[in-house]
């Protein structure tokens, strides 16, 4: 059944298509840049970004101004969010104010946070290829661990998507992580670095970052767009995969000049919507475009100046478009393009349904105090005489 909040996303991002209407209807926060990995690639490692995380009341507070502008969507990211011992108040806030909360993790603290899983309403764990692979990428780990992660999630009834973030060492696994998802009855996506890695990164950055050729990206994108075509569960649509495969720019962002060039050619771009729909929040609070422009632009901060003056801020930093996933199938949703909809409709049904809110768990009663004792009764006394 169709919730009013959803009545009320379609009628945002119809004002926003006919008159230009800005509103954050998808907002990924990352509510700690900490993690209990070591990814190669993570750009909290590149840009060294371990600043307080902020406060639980300035999270809520956060969720609170975004419901009021109306976001349908929140994706909590990190570093790795179960690390904050708040995490369940954060999502019983959002949950409970009827927008929609995923999450994205590593999964290896999953078994002790059995009931965070009942909350949420998708989770997207890590896996970068087969074990050898993904050690390599993401440090050393225990990788069946995270197997069964996937397992635990998807046995709780919660949506699962495997997320894969692929470079020049793992271009190999696309099929191995597409059968995984295959095999577990889950989702799958496929993403690329935000930052490309330099002589500074020593020997692992130059394993695990590296980051594919233009050319070995364009074949990776129709090796994806093949698989789907052949009924792989991979939850991005084919229109976003055949844009990033005919991609005619050398770099992976582009602004105006660069695009007029493109257009010139015949390609068509497709409008980077950052600033006028989605946003992400860095864990000390400063707003960016999208995770590309992290350490990229000036960002401020909305524990300085407010949301809504960092929410306008964007316009003036973002790009113009761009060779990123999870970005291009944003910009697709919210222009209303009918594919990419039908797409989503069918990968992901359960964004039409309501997580119900569970019951918070309350600490167990103190035992009740013992009932006092009635006063014994009176013992007849024989009279003796």
């Amino acid at each position: 059944m169709i919730s009013y909040q959803d009545v009320r996303l379609m009628v945002n991002l119809l004002r926003h298509k006919f008159f230009g209407h800005r509103f954050p209807a998808h907002v990924a926060i990352c509510v700690t840049n900490k993690c209990n990995l070591d990814c190669a690639y993570c750009y909290s490692q590149k840009f060294g970004m371990f600043q307080h995380d902020m406060t639980t009341e300035q999270l809520t507070g956060l969720v609170d101004e975004l419901f009021q502008m109306g976001t349908r969507y929140i994706v909590l990211t990190g570093g790795e969010p179960l690390i904050r011992k708040d995490i369940r108040q954060i999502i019983r806030h959002i949950i409970g104010k009827g927008m929609k909360c995923g999450m994205s993790s590593n999964a290896l603290l999953f078994e002790r946070n059995l009931d965070v899983l009942d909350y949420l309403t998708s989770v997207n764990i890590s896996i970068d290829g087969d074990e050898e692979t993904h050690i390599k990428n993401r440090g050393q780990q225990d990788y069946k661990k995270i197997l069964r992660g996937v397992d635990t999630a998807i046995a709780r009834g919660l949506p699962v998507s495997i997320g894969c973030v692929l470079v020049k060492a793992n271009q190999h696994c696309i099929k191995y992580v597409a059968d995984l998802a295959k095999e577990k009855g889950c989702q799958c996506y496929f993403h690329i670095p935000y930052w490309r890695v330099d002589s500074s990164e020593g020997e692992r950055g130059y394993t695990a970052c590296t980051p594919m050729s233009m050319e070995e990206t364009s074949k990776a994108m129709a090796q994806i767009h093949d698989l789907k075509n052949s009924g792989y569960p991979i939850s991005y649509s084919n229109r976003m995969h055949a844009y990033l495969r005919d991609w005619p720019f050398k770099t992976p962002t582009v602004h105006r000049k660069e695009l007029r060039d493109g257009m010139s050619k015949g390609f068509k771009p497709i409008h980077c919507l950052a600033g006028e729909c989605y946003c992400i929040i860095d864990a000390d609070g400063s707003v960016f475009p999208c995770a590309s422009m992290i350490g990229q632009v000036k960002a401020l901060k909305l524990t300085e100046v407010g949301f809504r003056k960092a929410w306008d801020n964007i316009l003036a930093v973002r790009c113009s478009a761009c060779h990123f996933f999870l970005q291009n199938e944003l910009n697709l949703l919210f222009s209303l393009d009918v594919p990419t909809w039908m797409n989503l409709v069918k990968s992901w049904p359960h964004l039409l349904k309501q997580k119900k809110l569970p019951p918070a768990t309350q600490p167990p009663a103190p035992p009740a105090p013992p009932a006092p004792s009635a006063p014994a009764e009176p013992q007849a006394v024989a009279k003796v005489g």
